[in-house]
């Protein structure tokens, strides 16, 4: 996957974990396992 989509898709899945569990409580680690 090109450099450019895997941003796109860790930024996406970002932003629905900081909507699900704020970002205080979101960390790399569920972001990095949901992409």
């Amino acid at each position: 996957m090109p450099r450019a989509d895997r941003e796109q898709q860790m930024m996406t899945v970002a932003e629905a974990v900081f909507a699900e569990r704020g970002y205080a409580a979101s960390s790399m680690d569920e972001i990095a396992e949901r992409v």
